[in-house]
């Protein structure tokens, strides 16, 4: 688990780097933090375990993130990025991780350097079964998600995260949706987390 304590030695680490050798602040808390064991200061601030050990990553163990404890709001910009980068949509960003539309959409620019896209998702349940590959994967993300849902350890936006990748993993070039397809399936046929 990440504490307040690391964060802050961190910080101090990168603080006397900076001073001593003169290197602009960001990268000295890129070297302090791998110094502590993380991959980059980011993974040491989202408070993330799996930064430090793959083999968690794998599993998706969210119950190490206390950092947003320390630094509210820290968990929604993270959330937001990365389905941002997953494929999402600032609306979908938005939904996922509780942080209004329009900072989602500067996220959005941000991240991919680009305007959002337009169009709606698919709201009924025959797109997604409209050809044997689409019907195939998408009995594939319902039964991802049932498990990602009983997870009570992953937080509100993580399941839709979570069920993504390892949607992606399974099919990866063969994937017939994209991140605001998956998202927009999961609510479909599960209406109780909208």
């Amino acid at each position: 688990m990440v504490t307040k304590t690391t964060i802050l030695r961190i910080k101090k680490t990168a603080k006397r780097y900076r001073k001593g050798s003169q290197i602009p602040h960001h990268l000295a808390l890129e070297k302090a933090a791998r110094e502590e064991g993380f991959k980059s200061y980011h993974e040491a601030i989202s408070g993330r375990m799996d930064a430090m050990s793959p083999s968690l990553n794998e599993t998706h163990d969210t119950s190490a993130i206390r950092v947003h404890e320390y630094l509210p709001g820290t968990r929604a910009l993270i959330e937001a990025e990365h389905a941002i980068k997953l494929g999402a949509r600032p609306t979908i960003a938005s939904a996922i991780s509780g942080l209004c539309v329009r900072t989602a959409r500067q996220m959005y620019r941000a991240t991919t350097g680009n305007q959002p896209p337009n169009g709606r998702l698919p709201n009924s349940l025959s797109w997604y079964f409209s050809t044997n590959a689409r019907k195939v994967q998408a009995e594939k993300i319902a039964t991802i998600c049932k498990g990602v849902f009983a997870d009570k350890q992953i937080s509100p936006g993580n399941p839709y995260l979570v069920t993504y990748e390892e949607y992606w993993r399974h099919f990866k070039a063969n994937a017939e949706f994209s991140f605001d397809n998956v998202f927009a399936y999961v609510r479909l046929i599960h209406p109780e987390h909208a």
